[in-house]
């Protein structure tokens, strides 16, 4: 499985919704791409 690092810019109504979908969907993201996906940077 390939690593991706995924960094967040802006934790307002867009970032925070964007990282709830990403970790609540991370297993199913992970099977369809074969990627594992880790957050690595929010500001």
């Amino acid at each position: 499985m390939k690593k991706i690092g995924i960094g967040i810019v802006g934790l307002g109504n867009i970032g925070s919704c964007l990282y709830k979908e990403i970790i609540s969907k991370k297993k199913d993201i992970g099977l369809k791409t074969h990627t594992n996906i880790n957050i690595v940077a929010i500001s």
